[in-house]
């Protein structure tokens, strides 16, 4: 009998195939660099924009959390790998294979928790600590990208949700030890960079 989480996966993955439209926006969706790339750009912009000092400052303070996030969430999903493999869904399910290979490519490392779920929801969670219009558009874009992975079939709905979770823990924590603990230094670190016109 298969489980939940096997059930939502062969359903989304399911429709991979009937539209042509549909599969041509989850390929550029699913990509490893596309959407990573773009977040990046808009938090980076973040770090120069702003309608007053301090709005610019809170934005600063954003990007610097999703960095912090996305950094250490990455080390800890790798950290799992090295301990637990879990086969991608084209390993248990081959009759997902063909359009994995039609969409994508064939993954080797653990499906077990998603790395760009917990990279791409750390980012986000980041930068929505302080601007939370612009963070809703960043959750955003890391779900459609999570998604897209369940539809190609390289992601089962378990490992998503797993990585967003930790991607969301782990930036939490370390924006709050940076609040609590590393106030002072962090913003010393931006007068400085405000001295030669870098924030």
């Amino acid at each position: 009998m298969l489980s939940l989480d096997h059930k939502l996966l062969l359903w989304i993955a399911g429709l991979a195939g009937r539209f042509a439209t549909l599969d041509w926006l989850v390929k550029y969706l699913a990509n490893d660099f596309l959407v990573p790339a773009a977040m990046a750009l808009i938090g980076a912009g973040l770090w120069f924009t702003g309608k007053t000092k301090d709005e610019r400052r809170q934005n600063q303070w954003g990007f610097i959390y999703a960095i912090v996030g996305l950094g250490f969430s990455a080390l800890l999903v790798q950290i799992i790998n090295d301990h637990y493999f879990r086969a991608r869904p084209y390993v248990n399910f081959p009759q997902l294979l063909p359009q994995v290979q039609r969409l994508f490519y064939e993954p080797t490392v653990s499906s077990f928790p998603s790395f760009p779920a917990a990279v791409t929801f750390a980012f986000a969670f980041g930068i929505w600590l302080e601007n939370k219009r612009i963070g809703g558009l960043l959750f955003c874009m890391a779900a459609l990208m999570s998604l897209a992975r369940v539809y190609i079939g390289i992601h089962y709905p378990s490992d998503i949700l797993v990585g967003a979770a930790i991607g969301v823990a782990v930036a939490f924590i370390f924006s709050w030890i940076l609040r609590l603990i590393l106030k002072p230094v962090v913003n010393l670190v931006l007068l400085i960079f405000e001295r030669f016109f870098l924030a």
